[in-house]
């Protein structure tokens, strides 16, 4: 309900929640481009003007969800 709840364009929108008892799958849209952990390790550290670059929009993101009262 929380993340259904939130609506900003740094947070992928929940979908979908699919419970059968034994587990749990949130269903998402598909987002190219694979996660910072595989760029991280496939590439090393990120330079400082891509942290820049992500740190914004990332910041703004989870300040939205502050708002929203998670913390």
């Amino acid at each position: 309900e929380v993340l259904a709840s939130l609506d900003h364009p740094g947070i992928v929108a929940l979908l979908d929640l699919l419970d059968d008892g034994d587990d749990v799958v949130l269903v998402m849209p598909y987002l190219a481009g694979g996660s910072l952990h595989d760029r991280v390790s496939a590439h090393g550290p990120l330079p400082p003007e891509e942290v820049r670059a992500l740190a914004d929009p990332l910041l703004d993101a989870l300040a939205a969800a502050h708002r929203q009262g998670i913390v």
